[in-house]
């Protein structure tokens, strides 16, 4: 996509697709914290399925929260603003510890629940970085 601005160069805009490793850690967490949260189910733990549920998708979203907010404070080059990364930082985290609230208030098994499945992100992104060398 092209724009003009003024009498000067046109300026062009990428439209950025989302990174193919991204996908594979989305997806392997959405699986894991999915079949967890139907095992739970089945043993009649509600508040944990919840959990395993809320988890993998509250990290996913946190985690592309995290680079986008990377992305958009240090561009590369000139213009980082890492006074912008640090307070939007902030807020991420005073979020999370919101959402943390919250679960608990649903549970201790709920809260927990989410807990192993952030911490099953994690492992899929540690795993997705060694196995498939993203960008590289």
């Amino acid at each position: 996509m092209t724009l003009y601005q003024g009498k000067k160069e046109p300026v062009s805009l990428s439209v950025r697709k989302p990174a193919p490793w991204l996908a594979v850690v989305a997806s392997l967490t959405l699986l894991g914290a999915s079949g967890a949260g139907l095992l739970s189910l089945l043993f009649g733990a509600k508040g944990l399925a919840l959990g395993f549920f809320l988890g993998g998708m509250l990290s996913i979203a946190n985690f592309i929260g995290l680079k986008l907010l990377v992305e958009k404070s240090f561009p590369g080059g000139e213009g980082s603003r890492p006074q912008v990364f640090w307070l939007w930082n902030a807020v991420r985290w005073s979020l999370f510890a919101l959402l943390c609230w919250g679960l608990l208030a649903v549970s201790r098994e709920c809260l927990f629940g989410a807990l192993l499945s952030y911490l099953f992100f994690l492992g899929v992104l540690g795993w997705v970085g060694v196995k498939l060398k993203p960008g590289a």
